[in-house]
């Protein structure tokens, strides 16, 4: 694909993103799109069969970038999953115009859903990695985390910039509840404050 194809994708996408800003996806029209977009009418239609598709196509980009555990080009085990949680959150911030569009009112209500989905998948893959059996409890606390993670990332996006605790501030934050499961639940096994909270530690 050329820059320019790239480009001109790019700002048909944040048109969407910049008309779900105001009004529902549902009543947006491919005639608003290519005009807050500057682009045509056909120029449209050969990247995209429907405004549905174009909606599809930027949560299916966003996904694939919000990696909670494991790079997207390598299924290998990460040495530091701390530092891919924090990673997580600064990526969240580099879309946080498209995630507050998504899960917003304006948005797609399957999106949020979607999210905690692939959050609790990766949380199970990394506890997996850990060693964490495969008992009654752990698919709880995968959903419970997966809740939790993709929660404190959509109030966070919705803070003001100056006003935001950085990436790994949130990471600590979120690891407290994962902190509360390795240190009390008796088939977990244990995990150093390191592993759990990064180089500066536990801050609660």
């Amino acid at each position: 694909m050329t820059d320019r194809s790239d480009k001109t994708k790019e700002s048909i996408k944040h048109a969407l993103i910049a008309l779900m800003e105001r009004e529902p996806f549902e009543v947006i029209s491919v005639k608003q799109i290519v005009a807050k977009s500057g682009v045509g009418r056909s120029t449209f239609y050969a990247y995209y069969e429907d405004k549905q598709d174009l909606l599809d196509s930027i949560e299916e980009e966003l996904l694939e970038d919000l990696s909670l555990y494991r790079s997207k080009r390598s299924q290998k085990p990460t040495e530091n999953p701390f530092d891919d949680m924090s990673k997580w959150f600064e990526t969240c911030f580099s879309w946080d115009r498209a995630l507050r569009a998504l899960s917003g009112p304006n948005g797609d209500p399957r999106f949020s859903g979607r999210l905690i989905a692939k959050a609790s998948a990766e949380l199970h893959d990394m506890m997996d990695d850990e060693g964490v059996p495969r008992d009654k409890f752990r698919a709880y606390f995968e959903t419970m985390l997966g809740h939790s993670y993709v929660g404190l990332a959509l109030y966070a996006i919705r803070v003001p910039k100056a006003e935001r605790l950085s990436p790994m501030r949130l990471a600590q934050i979120a690891n407290h509840t994962r902190a509360a499961f390795f240190r009390e639940y008796h088939s977990a096994p244990r995990m150093t404050d390191e592993q759990l909270f990064g180089e500066a530690g536990e801050i609660l």
